[in-house]
């Protein structure tokens, strides 16, 4: 037995569970004395059965106890797997230590430097409990092997019985096949064999009993034969073979033969036997009978031949028989035995502490149960179906949209059934609005083959349609207005309906069809009506729904002539992002700016918007007809600054395309180009650019292109992807540009191919504390955005990067392990050979958990949890991951990469639903504790929002904030309606910590806060 598996907690657990099985037995035994003594008047064969049934079920309690006691290794496998479960990536924060890095020579062998070996954990006390059980089993087995042989050798000597009244015996039993033969080397009759049994009688019998007696003994060992006695006595003898240490199941095993004998007497009787002359016949083998073997069934088997007798002949009731009284007594006596073995010594592993090994096992199980490759591409092929999973075609062109980690795709597909979607990482969301269908997603789990792919249905029902109606806050009907519509998918993604809609001269419009659980956003465009945006629309089959926006002034935004100060007609504006608190939109692209001006600016320059919401910031685009475009801040709360535009400058030439790679498609070739926040004296905004088209002229090979209304600053062009960037200082109309497969340049079409990006492997050697096992499992990096788990050997993980990436070290992956607090993130840098970096690890644990809810269904596919860790002083909570998802829905999670002597608290939430955790302590005793949440019912909180000057807030912003220990948790952002109102349900009180409510500018500034505790029923915020 190697040293490892003397480590095992596996076998530690097995010699608990032997340890257990002491007085589990006696327990056992004792309920089975009571019972046998309530059916003291059944028969003997009902009474053997039964006996039977407990035997085995003594037998399976160890099994059962050591399932018990491995839990925490077995339940890990099932926590979050990718239909239940999920692990949380947790943030590397920067400090000011580095792990040293050092260059090696490319010619220079890399011979890993051998960790230390750790000591091995002691061997628990239990193990060896388990390995003298082992021992014991195996001499047992050669013990009956060795009997096997003798019994097996009466074959040879054995002939077989020419008794003139041995056939008809056999067929007055209905046994005619049964085989009998004779052997001078008996004394008394057998039934030897399992699966082919053979009666063998001793030869001497028919010289010392008369032909009655010998009958009844050979109908004894025929009876045996009927009721299959010899496979029963196997099962009996594995029993007591495997508990051989166990005093009841011993006498449970020689209660079970003695009423084998006694329904074996009952059987003889039932044929016809004499009662005193079978007696007589047992009496007298009894004379001559030499200790019996466990392999073999003999008529004067059993440990009562005297009770047998007085049962034969009716001599004694069956209830003064004294087995109860004894079994009593025997069984009290191992209760106490056992019971002070069990406290004394049987301690469980989870009132101890764990071995190095153990924590790491359970944690490598938790480990291998959710990872999944978050760079696995693999494809899905999906099916259209009704509600009654029959597949439909659709004579229609309909677009496919999916949502993978950090990947999306949209397909368009003409008039099919089925189709092909492009998954990335572990799962995706695949979402579809129909026309004439309501929308519907599902979420497809990436397939364990990525070569292969999986199938998945999509369940495509008609609804019925959506109607609206738009009015503003008097009642009245709004027509001509925009509406964009949202359906909301599984996973909170929002794909815009094809086209926008625009209300009836009666302001309804049918937004196409829904469900009952349909969501929708919708967005409100109506010039003189504030820019509206209603999250959670719900549509009743035949009702309208109602949505109203408020009217607005328009806001006055001079346009000047930036040299002359003069008045610039002609002037619109067009909104490029806007912001409200915790929440923006950026439109990338001139295509989709909206105009937030139904008219231009007039001869005085000043230019109305009428189209805006005192809840939202804009950044609008300038644009004038002779004049550069400019970028403007429009902050509706403040007076609005004159904007100045400059004098365009144009920039205008050839791109050559001789592989027409501009327009091989067929449509005419467009040239897209890029401004940002450096380009021009007017672009001066941070964090903005904005992409632009001109569609070329198209003259043989060559694309002509014009651009205008540029500022002086960069532009950068893209040519089917191909780039080229340059500064414009003046007006230029002969640029040249090549577009060739090397790329977009001035340098003519013989241009060299760029040189790839630089790589350099990187070794990570991973340090376990020298009392500890070495590392195993994956060690995961962090490079531009995406998860790379890198596989560890011998200690030591590699990976392949480019020079200038930044490394960042995550916490989960390593199986029983972390990364130290101080590391932090790592460039790579120009150089020769490899990298070297020595990963110091520490000792972690993980939390595990199911949630639950009390009130209504809670879409776990919309649960986000926290996890909290208490600063040293106990005294300060400190976030270590706000973002912890429930993947595909379940509602199992599970955390792993923490640190150990350290506590932690798990919260989740769902809307404003709160539940958290108790306060978590990690250690060797417990590294991997299980905490499930129920999200209580809560109780609903009203409230209604007011402008500073008492008026109900439209629409205005509000977040919800739990407080903790010093720590704030900013958890929900909704906005309040039209008339100001607001419901919170299902707040959970029965918190730690409180809440509080902040109604927020559109630049995120809180104006106006106030508590709320459970007495509150109603609660009024008042903007400052």
């Amino acid at each position: 037995m190697s040293l490892h598996l003397l480590h095992s907690p596996w076998l530690s657990h097995l010699g608990a569970s032997l340890l257990h099985s002491l007085w589990q037995a006696a327990a056992v035994w004792l309920l089975l004395s009571i019972m046998l003594q309530a059916l003291r008047k059944a028969s003997a064969a009902a009474r053997h059965r039964l006996i039977l049934a407990a035997l085995t079920f003594t037998l399976l309690l160890p099994v059962g106890t050591m399932v018990w006691l491995g839990r925490d290794l077995n339940e890990a496998v099932e926590v979050s797997r990718p239909t239940a479960g999920v692990i949380a990536s947790l943030p590397s924060p920067i400090s000011d230590q580095a792990p040293a890095i050092s260059p090696r020579s490319e010619s220079t062998p890399i011979v890993p430097r051998p960790l230390p070996k750790p000591e091995p954990a002691p061997m628990a006390w239990q193990a060896l409990v388990a390995v003298i059980w082992a021992a014991g089993v195996a001499l047992l087995c050669l013990r009956l092997a060795a009997g096997w042989w003798l019994m097996h050798r009466l074959r040879h000597d054995a002939s077989r019985c020419t008794a003139p009244w041995l056939p008809g015996l056999l067929e007055h039993t209905a046994l005619p096949a049964a085989r009998v033969l004779c052997s001078a080397r008996l004394q008394v009759p057998m039934v030897v064999g399992w699966f082919r049994p053979v009666i063998y009688l001793p030869a001497a019998i028919f010289g010392r009993m008369t032909v009655a007696a010998a009958e009844t003994v050979v109908l004894h060992e025929l009876a045996h034969l009927r009721r299959r006695d010899p496979i029963i006595n196997l099962w009996i003898t594995t029993m007591e073979t495997l508990l051989f240490f166990n005093p009841p199941v011993r006498a449970m095993a020689r209660t079970a033969r003695d009423e084998a004998e006694c329904a074996c007497d009952d059987q003889v009787l039932a044929w016809g036997g004499d009662r005193p002359t079978y007696a007589r016949a047992l009496a007298d083998l009894e004379a001559v009978r030499p200790e019996h073997l466990a392999l073999s069934l003999a008529a004067t088997g059993g440990s009562g031949l005297l009770q047998r007798i007085q049962r034969i002949l009716g001599t004694v009731p069956p209830q003064s028989r004294p087995f109860v009284s004894q079994t009593i007594g025997l069984a009290t006596l191992a209760s106490i035995t056992g019971f002070i073995l069990v406290c004394a010594l049987a301690v469980p592993p989870l009132a101890r502490a764990f071995t190095p090994e153990e924590r790491i096992a359970a944690l490598a199980a938790v480990e291998e149960a959710q990872t999944v490759d978050p760079m696995l591409e693999w494809t899905a092929v999906g099916k259209l179906v009704d509600g009654d999973g029959k597949v439909i075609t659709v004579d229609q062109v309909f677009t496919i949209s999916g949502w993978s980690e950090r990947r999306s795709f949209t397909a368009t597909e003409w008039n099919a059934a089925r189709f092909t979607c492009e998954g990335f990482g572990k799962s995706m969301v695949v979402g579809l609005w129909l026309e004439g269908h309501a929308p519907t997603s599902t979420i497809v789990q990436a397939p364990k083959n990525a070569d292969e792919p999986t199938a998945f249905s999509l369940v495509v029902r008609k609804g019925y349609p959506a109607k609206l109606k738009l009015v503003d806050e008097t009642g009245a009907a709004i027509s001509g207005a925009e509406l964009h519509v949202k359906s909301v998918m599984l996973n909170g993604e929002k794909p815009y309906r094809q086209g926008s809609l625009q209300p009836s001269a009666s302001g309804e419009a049918t937004i196409g069809n829904a469900e009952a659980d349909s969501t929708f956003e919708i967005e409100v465009r109506a010039y003189g009506h504030e820019w509206s945006q209603f999250e959670g629309v719900r549509f009743a089959n035949g009702v309208p729904t109602t949505i109203s926006v408020r009217k607005i002034e328009p806001l006055d935004l001079p346009i000047v002539d930036a040299n002359t100060g003069a008045a610039v007609p002609g002037a619109r504006a067009y909104c490029c992002s806007w912001e409200k608190a915790n929440e923006s939109m950026s439109y990338g692209s001139r295509t989709f700016l909206a105009s937030m001006s139904s008219q231009p600016s007039g001869n005085d320059g000043h230019l109305k918007l009428d189209l805006w919401s005192p809840n939202r910031n804009f950044l609008a685009l300038i644009d004038a007809p002779g004049y550069a475009t400019a970028i403007a801040r429009v902050v509706p709360r403040r007076p609005l600054e004159p904007v100045r535009l400059f004098p365009e400058l144009r920039l205008g030439g050839v791109v050559h395309d001789p592989k027409k790679l501009l327009s091989r498609s067929g449509n005419p070739p467009i040239v897209r180009y890029y401004l940002d926040s450096n380009s021009g004296n007017s672009w001066n905004l941070a964090n903005f650019n904005m992409a632009f088209e001109t569609e070329g002229r198209l003259q043989g090979t060559d694309v002509h292109f014009s651009i205008g209304q540029l500022n002086p600053g960069e532009i950068e062009f893209n040519c089917d992807g191909r780039e080229w960037k340059t500064q414009v200082t003046g007006n230029k109309s002969d640029l040249h540009l090549y577009l060739s497969k090397n790329g977009l340049t001035t340098a003519g079409p013989d241009q060299t191919p760029p040189a790839p990006p630089q790589e350099r492997t990187v070794r990570f050697r991973l340090h376990a504390p020298p009392d500890q096992p070495p590392a195993q499992g994956n060690f995961v990096v962090r490079v531009r955005g995406l998860e790379h788990p890198l596989p560890i050997n011998n200690g030591e993980a590699t990976g392949r990067f480019q020079v200038g990436d930044y490394i960042a070290f995550l916490r989960h992956g390593i199986a029983g392990y972390t990364r130290q607090e101080s590391l932090k993130d790592v460039k790579l840098t120009h150089g020769e050979g490899d990298v070297e970096l020595d990963i110091h690890l520490i000792p972690s644990g993980g939390i595990t958990g199911q949630l639950a809810s009390a009130a209504a269904s809670i879409d776990y596919r919309r649960t986000t949890g926290t996890i909290l860790r208490l600063d040293d002083e106990g005294k300060r909570a400190i976030s270590l991951e706000h973002d912890i998802r429930l993947p595909s829905g379940s509602d199992k999670y599970a955390v792993t990469g923490l640190p150990l002597h350290t506590s932690y608290r798990i919260l989740f939430r769902s809307g404003c639903r709160l539940v958290e955790s108790p306060w978590l302590k990690l250690d060797e005793s417990n590294p991997l504790p299980e905490a499930p949440l129920t999200f209580p019912k809560g109780q609903t909180i009203s409230g209604k929002v007011l402008e500073a000057d008492g008026t109900p807030a439209s629409q205005a912003s509000l977040t919800l904030v739990y407080h903790l220990r010093e720590w704030s948790y900013w958890y929900t952002t909704f906005a309040c309606a039209q008339d100001g109102s607001f419901h919170l349900e299902g707040m959970n009180f029965d918190v730690e910590g409180s809440y509080s409510i902040h109604i927020n500018n559109p630049d995120g500034k809180k104006v106006g806060t106030i508590p709320i505790s459970s007495s509150d029923r109603s609660v009024v915020v008042k903007r400052l």
